[in-house]
């Protein structure tokens, strides 16, 4: 999709969820639904991104809303979208880098010089290598939107195991590094704690990686037995979880070798600590059901 479709420009919808929001669109509606959308939304601006024949789709104020045309009267609720902002977009120009590798190994030439000619253009140069793992860490994935869906439930899943995540939980303490509070000539007093935490934050992205992968590897008899629906549901999640994970782990180690400005790795340190905790728990979460699908079985 051209970033000319969405008014701020600094959001690129995905040629898939374009097509999924699109589909059964009913555009002679477009009129009629822009008449009620304007009644509800006042004089904030948006766009009609489809219509059908008891809902639509908009899109304002930065977010995706659909429009219920009920009965006794429309309604509007926010809408689960995968977008990519200016943080994020790295992310998803890493994720189908992959696809397009993928693509050429497989023989597929021109499936795969298309979506590079297509990606090639929505990236931008985000600015050094930190930023580089500032946007991997941010990137939206299906594993995430699942997590914020779900999150209440797995938390209650996992029960006493959740204190222990908690307790062991890292904490940002760089922040005085790179907002500019410490003196360059105090500077070298921070390197061994940098060192150190980088070390253990990347041990436990290993872990994680290996945790999550032995799960699948366990569990892949009983996913391919199962014909229930969320049997599928948690193979993606754990799936999409593993390869973040192998792929977040790899590049940090390449670019903790690459950065040794004091300020630039205390700030690598704390961004991949921010994205730590969530990956644990999902991780957790994996590791626990695939347990129970194997003892199940």
């Amino acid at each position: 999709m051209s970033p000319k479709m969405i008014e701020n420009t600094d959001k690129l919808l995905p040629d898939a969820e374009l097509r999924r929001l699109r589909v059964g669109s009913y555009e002679e509606r477009i009129g009629e639904i822009a008449a009620v959308s304007r009644v509800l939304l006042g004089e904030t601006p948006f766009q009609v991104i489809a219509t059908r024949e008891r809902d639509a789709i908009l899109y304002t104020d930065g977010k995706f809303l659909r429009l219920e045309l009920r009965e006794e009267g429309p309604a509007l609720s926010d809408l689960d979208v995968e977008v990519f902002d200016q943080v994020s977009r790295l992310g998803f120009a890493e994720r189908e880098a992959a696809t397009v590798a993928d693509l050429f190994l497989r023989g597929e030439l021109k499936s795969a010089v298309s979506r590079l000619e297509n990606l090639v253009p929505a990236i931008r140069s985000t600015g050094g290598p930190v930023a580089r793992i500032e946007s991997l860490v941010a990137a939206p994935r299906p594993w995430k939107r699942q997590f914020v869906i779900r999150r209440d439930h797995i938390v209650g899943f996992l029960g006493e195991a959740m204190e222990s995540l908690e307790e062991g939980q890292l904490r940002q303490n760089f922040g005085k590094l790179y907002d500019g509070s410490i003196e360059d000539g105090k500077l070298d007093s921070y390197e061994d704690r940098i060192t150190e935490g980088l070390g253990i934050v990347l041990d436990q992205l290993g872990q994680l990686r290996d945790e999550v992968g032995n799960a699948l590897v366990a569990a892949t008899e009983a996913l391919a037995e199962s014909t229930e629906t969320v049997a599928d549901e948690f193979a993606r999640f754990a799936d999409d979880l593993f390869g973040d994970l192998q792929t977040l782990h790899e590049i940090s180690s390449r670019t903790i070798e690459a950065v040794d400005d004091t300020r630039l790795r205390g700030r690598l340190c704390d961004t991949l600590v921010e994205g730590l905790h969530d990956r644990k728990v999902a991780s957790r979460f994996v590791v626990v059901v695939a347990d129970r699908m194997v003892e199940a079985s």
